[in-house]
This record gives C-alpha cells, structure tokens and sequence, in this order.
C-alpha cells in the first residue's frame, strides 16, 4: 500500500511538474523567423511565419498538432517574405482574430497577397504603435516598443519590436532591426530582457554593443537557415554575445527551441526537426 501512494504521489509530482504557465516556441522555419506563444489559460500569439514554404511545412501542422484551432494575435513584423511568407497558409487554415502590422507600403506580390487575404477574412488589421499593449490570456504583460512614425525608408528598421513578460521572465522579440533602430529603441525603451531574439538572424548590421548592454540578455536566440547564403549568423556577433556570458541557442543547429516559464524558472528543449526547407 505505501508504495502505491508513494507511485501516486510521484506521478502527480511529474504532473505538476510538466505544468508550465507560457511556452515561448522558436520554431525552425530555415531561413526565417516563426515564434510562437502559448499559455495555460489559452492564449496563443504568432509573430511571423517565416517563407511561405515554412509556413505550409512546419508552421500550419505545429499549430495542428498542437491543438490550437484559433490565433488571438498574429503580428507581421515587417514585410519582407522571410516573415510573412507563410502567414497566408496559416491564415487559409487557422481562424485568426487580429493582425498588427506596421502599414509599411511594399510592392511584393506576397505582400500584396497577405493583405488581400486579411481583407477577404475580415479579420482586424490593427496598426502597431509604441506603448500599445496586446492582451493575450495567460501572459502578464505584452508591450510594442517599435517602431516609431513616420516609418523609415529601411524595411528592417521599421521591423515591430515587442517586449513580453509572464511568470517573471522577460523576452524581447525584435524582428530584423539593425544599427540605427537599435540605437533609437535604446534612446527611447527600457529594453532589458532575460531573452533576446537576435535582430535579423544574427547579422553584423546588428547587434551592436550598446544593444547587449542595454538588453543584458541571458539567452539569445538565433533564428536563421542551415548554411544560408547570407553568412548568418556573422562570427563577429556570435564572438559578442559570447564575450556578454550569453547562452546562444540557433534554430539551424538546434532546430525548433521551446522556452517553458513557470514562477521565474525556465527550461529549455530543443527539437531537430526532418522537413528539410531550401537555404536562401
């Protein structure tokens, strides 16, 4: 008899245990960027989908698999299709309830497409400005910091940046901001965060040393595609966020990385994924 309750009582444990307030999902779109978060009232947010390939590959039967019939949130950093390319199949198939952007004006046929495909569906298309907060059930406290009006002429720079925090940890998701963008947000944000996802997947236009020490990150994620044609990420940035005493994670090494948060703890998994996507 006692051990059956002492069984019981260690399944229970692990339940417990296996319970996470937020999951943070860097997902392994190749050469792109896909994140998504999900808490344990329900909430879910995508930021990105990365091309339009990932997006039917990986993007659309994570979600499947997951469960999640219906998005809250779906924010289109910035036009170019590495982001947004694979919102349109995620769009075709899972209900979504609102869409941020930052209204940049882009001639691209994919882009063209997202927004005739967000019009068709009727779905709010929300302008994304400093200081607006998203509400998503679960989450403590999500919060656009970027990017400022009138937009730039420099795409990556107008790139939406978001700070989130839930169940004490802190996460700054910045999209393909470089120098410049960077320089402003520290001018105009408190930007500290226990993780960074890397600016424009670990590029020397990015990164730059007040950056890190204004983010004092603990964690950098680095989302880019298994010998991409770009070089990314560049050795000088790697050697940076080193020389800081930050763990780096690579979604081309790695593949898909999940942060779990409860009460100020996290753990970390990792998942190489099979679906091999084109390097660019």
């Amino acid at each position: 008899m006692r051990c059956r309750v002492w069984l019981v009582f260690l399944l229970l444990l692990f339940w417990v245990q296996t319970v996470w307030a937020a999951q943070v999902v860097f997902l392994d779109v190749g050469q792109g960027d896909a994140i998504l978060i999900i808490s344990d009232q329900g909430g879910a947010m995508l930021i990105d989908a990365g091309t339009r390939t990932a997006g039917r590959a990986v993007v659309v039967p994570f979600l499947l698999n997951l469960g999640i019939d219906s998005l809250d949130v779906v924010v289109m950093t910035h036009p170019h299709a590495d982001h947004i390319g694979g919102l349109i199949p995620v769009l075709e198939e899972i209900p979504v309830q609102c869409v941020y952007a930052n209204y940049e004006i882009h001639t691209t046929e994919t882009y063209k497409e997202l927004l005739l495909l967000i019009e068709t569906l009727d779905i709010p298309f929300i302008r994304a400005e400093p200081g607006m907060e998203i509400e998503i059930a679960g989450i403590d406290r999500i919060e656009i910091l970027h990017p400022s009006y009138p937009l730039s002429d420099d795409i990556n720079n107008n790139s939406i940046v978001i700070l989130m925090e839930t169940d004490g940890i802190s996460f700054l998701f910045t999209g393909d901001i470089e120098k410049k963008a960077e320089e402003y947000l520290i001018q105009q944000a408190e930007l500290a965060a226990h993780f960074v996802k890397v600016p424009h997947h670990g590029s020397k236009t990015s990164s730059h040393l007040g950056f890190l020490m204004a983010v004092e990150p603990n964690k950098a994620i680095i989302s880019c595609g298994e010998g991409n044609s770009y070089g990314h990420p560049d050795l000088e940035v790697l050697l940076r966020y080193t020389a800081f005493g930050v763990d780096i994670y690579r979604t081309d090494i790695h593949g898909a990385i999940t942060v779990l948060v409860e009460d100020g703890t996290v753990d970390i998994k990792t998942q190489k994924s099979s679906v091999r996507l084109p390097a660019r």
